[in-house]
């Protein structure tokens, strides 16, 4: 068992990661919660183990602030949490006979089912994990070899569940998920593009919403989402669905513009519904009291998805460069002319410029959750330029706040080699 440290190293004030599930690969043998504690800044956390390969996995919760750092320690001595069962403080979950699942919350159970086309032949379920987080699994046997995985996890504190579905051996119309809920009264739904609108809008007969929600969509339509929410305007409460791992969604089919909608969500005023083909699916089902239904993008998108603090905590946006080296590839001077996504300018750029497109002007990249493909036109008309002209001019706190930040945007740039025209770079 080593001691190790979590700190920021991204250094971009935009983001300030939550308390998340975290995993680290750690090498020895596993310690025991009988016997060894975890601190955290000397405080006892949770934890627990896994085997791998070599070593052990560690899993932890925690969160990070911009620039911030945890230091964490073992000594001896009983942890002193319990494994955490079935209930963490928000969710509680529970086996359904002849079903799948279901969560309870203090604003409405919701319920977790397969309805197949053939009869069940058999059933296995299984319940595992530790202090950290509960996996609640079942898989559902059917003739012709057809096999329906259904697996749920909780975790400590966390006011959503991750839900992963395998499926083999399913055509068209042979089965479906369906998840429904009591004591829950939605009267309104959100999605990013279509903002809030009533429950009933623009349903059709059987109260289908004009959408559906699927993993591989456009960031702008109004047809098809990566997430949606089921709103109680009444006591502000409400439970939406983020398709938040595409790893852990595939249809069988390449992704053209959009998914084909054969693993896609079909939302109703009361009950959601998914094709159960032969494929996987992934996505968290959010219940959520605290934060506006807006939140679905701007902190559950963001923090749990895209731009997750397990993915990211051992990035490093640090590397030699000399600022004294600028500019390399442009030639600022009186009548330079440079910029054009934000506004065309003609002369020398400042220090202020660079800092105004970071903190002001360039805001798509600090909301990685919007991000389109059109985003990168910012990064060749304006960004580049810029930077290039002003290195030199920077503050050490200031050119290391521009590169990570550069770094973390979602275009790759190659950079000409010095023996092309500087006038004329390549982007």
């Amino acid at each position: 068992m080593e001691n190790f440290v979590l700190k920021d190293r991204l250094r971009h004030r935009a983001y300030n990661f939550p308390e998340t599930l975290l995993s680290f690969q750690q090498s020895g043998k596993a310690p025991d919660p009988g016997r060894n504690t975890l601190l955290m800044d000397g405080v006892p956390v949770p934890y627990q183990t896994e085997k791998a390969a070599e070593g052990y996995i560690l899993r932890l919760i925690a969160d990070l602030p911009c620039r911030g750092e945890h230091a964490f320690t073992w000594k001896r001595g009983k942890s002193p949490f319990a494994d955490l069962g079935c209930d963490n403080g928000v969710l509680s979950v529970r086996d359904v006979p002849g079903g799948l699942f279901e969560a309870e919350t203090k604003n409405g159970v919701f319920r977790y089912r397969m309805d197949a086309a053939f009869p069940l032949l058999s059933s296995e379920k299984e319940i595992s994990g530790g202090s950290v987080e509960t996996v609640f699994s079942k898989t559902l046997f059917f003739e012709g070899g057809r096999k329906y995985r259904f697996e749920l996890r909780l975790r400590r504190g966390l006011d959503y569940l991750e839900i992963r579905e395998a499926m083999n051996g399913f055509g068209s119309g042979e089965g479906k998920l369906v998840v429904d809920w009591t004591g829950f009264a939605p009267d309104a739904r959100y999605t990013k593009d279509r903002g809030t609108e009533k429950a009933d809008a623009y349903t059709d007969e059987g109260g289908k919403f004009p959408f559906c929600v699927g993993a591989f969509e456009p960031r702008t339509s109004w047809w098809d989402q990566r997430y949606a929410a089921y709103i109680d305007g009444r006591s502000g409460f409400w439970s939406g669905i983020l398709l938040h791992d595409l790893s852990g969604c595939d249809d069988g089919r390449y992704a053209v513009w959009g998914s084909a909608g054969d693993l896609a969500f079909s939302l109703y005023e009361n009950r959601m519904e998914a094709p159960v083909r032969t494929g996987k699916r992934a996505f968290l089902h959010i219940f959520c009291g605290d934060r506006p239904p807006a939140a679905l993008g701007s902190h559950y998108f963001r923090y749990y998805s895209i731009l997750s603090l397990d993915k990211v905590k051992d990035y490093v946006l640090e590397w030699e460069d000399d600022k004294s080296e600028y500019p390399k590839y442009f030639r600022p001077g009186e009548r330079t002319k440079w910029g054009g996504f934000y506004g065309s300018h003609i002369g020398k750029a400042s220090p202020e410029d660079m800092m105004n497109i970071l903190d002001r002007d360039a805001t798509i990249f600090s909301r990685m959750e919007e991000i389109e493909p059109v985003s990168c036109r910012a990064y060749r008309s304006d960004w580049a330029q810029t930077f290039d002209m002003t290195a030199a001019q920077l503050s050490d706190e200031q050119f290391a706040r521009v590169r990570a930040f550069a770094i973390r945007s979602p275009t790759r740039i190659s950079i000409p080699s010095k023996t092309c025209s500087p006038d004329i770079p390549i982007f």
